[in-house]
C-alpha cells in the first residue's frame, strides 16, 4: 500500500511516499526476509535512532506492527520532496505531489491512504495542506488520518496501516486562531 504524507506548518513544505509491505519469511532471529537482505536498519514503531550516520536510514525504513493481527509490516520511504514554499505554497503542493509520485513511477490512483501533519503552525499552510489533503482523500476514496509531534509520519503511516479514517483531518493550530474582525 502506497501511502502519501504531507507536512505544510511551516515555510518549508515537505511531502513523502511511503510504501507499506508485510515481508514474507520468519527467521530464526525473529527478522523478516524482507528485512533481513538489506542492509539499511531498521526502527520499530515509536523507537528512535540517535546516531546521526543511521538517523537517514532509519527514516526511510522502519517496522510497524498491524494492531489486529500483531503482524509486522516494513514501511519505506519511496520519494521525499522538501521545499521553501513561502507564499507559493498552494500553487507548488500539486507540483511537488506529482513530482514525488512520477520519480516512482506512480499515479494517484496507487495511493492507499494519506497522512497530514495536523499541527500546530502556520494558519495558511496548515489549511492549505489539510484541504489538498482532505480533497485527494475524498475524491480517490482513500482513509486519511493527521498526526503531530516529531514522529508524526511514522504515526500516521501505522494508523493507516492499523484501518482508521478521519474522513476529514482537523487542523490544530496550537493558538486561538486571529481573524480580522469586520469594519460595519
Amino acid at each position: 500500500m502506497l501511502i502519501l504524507t504531507i507536512r505544510t506548518d511551516k515555510p518549508e513544505a515537505e511531502v513523502g511516499l511511503f510504501e507499506i509491505s508485510v515481508p514474507q519469511a520468519l527467521h530464526s532471529d525473529g527478522m523478516r526476509g524482507a528485512v533481513e537482505q538489506r542492509s539499511k536498519p531498521y526502527m520499530k514503531y515509536g523507537e528512535r535512532v540517535a546516531e546521526s550516520a543511521t538517523k537517514q536510514s532509519a527514516e526511510n525504513t522502519f517496522r510497524i506492527t498491524i494492531s489486529a493481527s500483531k503482524q509486522e509490516s516494513v514501511v519505506q520511504r519511496l520519494g521525499y520532496e522538501k521545499w521553501q514554499a513561502h507564499r507559493d505554497l498552494s500553487i507548488t503542493i500539486h507540483k511537488k505531489i506529482l513530482e514525488v509520485l512520477k520519480s516512482q513511477k506512480k499515479g494517484w490512483n496507487d495511493l492507499g491512504g494519506l497522512v497530514c501533519y495536523k499541527g500546530p503552525g502556520s494558519f495558511t499552510g496548515l489549511r492549505i495542506g489539510l484541504t489538498v489533503g482532505n480533497a485527494l482523500a475524498s475524491g480517490l476514496g482513500v482513509p486519511i488520518v493527521s498526526t503531530t509531534g516529531k514522529d508524526w509520519a511514522e504515526k500516521g503511516i501505522n494508523k493507516v496501516n492499523n484501518g482508521q479514517n478521519e474522513k476529514i483531518a482537523l487542523p490544530k493550530y496550537g493558538a486561538p486562531v486571529h481573524i480580522t474582525k469586520p469594519r460595519k
